[in-house]
């Protein structure tokens, strides 16, 4: 009845706008068709039909007898039998995990006699939950067991391709802050070389799914390519990829304090092969190689720097070894194409400060990434620098100065 008054009290309403827009739509008798009798009529309708809707609810709550006190007590009853039916189970079944099938008999036996209590007391027997907690237990179980299963194998999967001793063979590893001792990667080969160190250094335009692993100086220095680096130690059980292949590496991804670039070194795994495995003498031959081809003053014997991996170049070495007294050419990067970026790498004393003039036909470079720069407490300096993309091709003499001593070199301009 209520709805109708609402009908009917909404209908007013309307009734009554209309009424004050144009009353002869809403008063169709007498005389005094006009708005003011239109508002009395229609406003004196709605207001007894919303009074109508009010006294219409009132008496249908009234008719609403309240809730039985017998029932609510009935419901707890079986609430709590409900519950204790429910804990009783649940006790048993996970008692029998660990007792056998005797407990499981005792759990069936226990859930009868609550059924049957709350049969007793009133109302219907609540939905036995033994099979649906067993059930869960089970499930909790298998996915238990499932997750196990899946731990393990990446476990496993893991140990296949990282080395126990991510440092193996590395030399001066305080060059490096690591960032992830086991880490598999893909890309596309841009530059390979052989280093004064005897390591390959390789250029990888990486697959997008890691390009996360690149740092500010890859892009600065490296355009946007990860280093990776191969130590004599894993270079006669890898096959050393060519310009524009796609391959994967697996490593230890470092932070390379010396260049501010990210890379991957040592990578022991390329495509799939390599060895994990090494010995100390191994690794210790590897360390010397690297000290001794680098020039470091460390280098226990003349020999060890002729020691080296693989002798496979599949590309011309871009380094020059030269030196002057304490000022040693390291490594450098210094046959390039106009447009790309050349580097050289000294050692000279620590903390002192050195300089490079690279001179081309229009005369000395005007590189900002040429200014005068200090060696570290090593001693390293390194300076990286892009060819205009106008420079004309030639053999432009570089000049190195530090500590009062000089040594020259050549770039290379394809």
């Amino acid at each position: 009845m209520a709805v109708v008054f609402f009908l009917l009290s909404f209908a007013s309403v309307v009734a009554l706008v209309l009424g004050l827009i144009k009353p002869r739509l809403v008063i169709h008798w007498g005389h005094r068709r006009t708005r003011k009798m239109a508002a009395l009529i229609y406003s004196v309708a709605a207001i007894v039909f919303l009074f109508a809707i009010g006294a219409t609810g009132a008496s249908t709550e009234n008719t609403n007898p309240p809730p039985s006190n017998k029932v609510s007590k009935n419901n707890t009853t079986v609430s709590s039998n409900s519950t204790a039916n429910e804990i009783a189970t649940t006790t048993n079944v996970v008692s029998n995990t660990s007792a056998g099938n005797s407990v499981s008999n005792n759990a069936t036996t226990n859930t009868d006699s609550n059924q049957a209590s709350v049969n007793n007391t009133a109302g219907p027997v609540p939905t036995n939950n033994t099979s649906s907690s067993s059930g869960s237990t089970s499930s909790t179980s298998k996915n238990s067991t499932k997750k196990t299963t899946n731990t393990s194998s990446n476990t496993s999967n893991t140990s296949n391709v990282c080395r126990s001793n991510w440092s193996a063979g590395v030399y001066h590893t305080y060059r490096f802050n690591l960032i992830n001792p086991c880490k598999t990667v893909s890309g596309t080969v841009e530059i390979v070389r052989h280093e004064a160190d005897h390591d390959y250094h390789l250029d990888i335009k990486l697959d997008s799914q890691y390009k996360n692993l690149l740092a500010s100086g890859n892009y600065k220095y490296q355009h946007g390519y990860l280093v990776v680096e191969i130590i004599p130690m894993d270079q006669p059980y890898v096959t050393i990829p060519h310009v524009g292949q796609h391959a994967t590496f697996t490593g230890a991804v470092v932070d390379d304090k010396d260049h501010g670039w990210n890379e991957v070194h040592p990578a022991w795994l390329v495509n799939g092969k390599g060895k994990l495995s090494y010995t100390k003498a191994a690794a210790r031959k590897s360390v010397v190689t690297g000290i001794c081809g680098n020039g470091d003053s460390d280098c226990p014997t003349s020999s060890s720097s002729s020691s080296s991996g693989s002798s496979n170049t599949t590309s011309k070495s871009n380094t020059t070894s030269s030196s002057t007294g304490n000022l040693t050419i390291v490594s450098s990067s210094l046959t390039r194409n106009p447009g790309q970026y050349a580097s050289i790498k000294v050692k000279t004393k620590p903390n002192v400060q050195g300089t490079i003039e690279v001179d081309y036909s229009s005369g000395p470079s005007h590189s900002s990434s040429l200014n005068p720069k200090t060696a570290d407490p090593n001693g390293y300096i390194t300076w990286t620098w892009k060819v205009g993309s106008r420079t004309t091709p030639g053999n432009w003499p570089v000049t190195i100065t530090a500590d009062r001593q000089t040594v020259k070199t050549t770039l290379h301009l394809k």
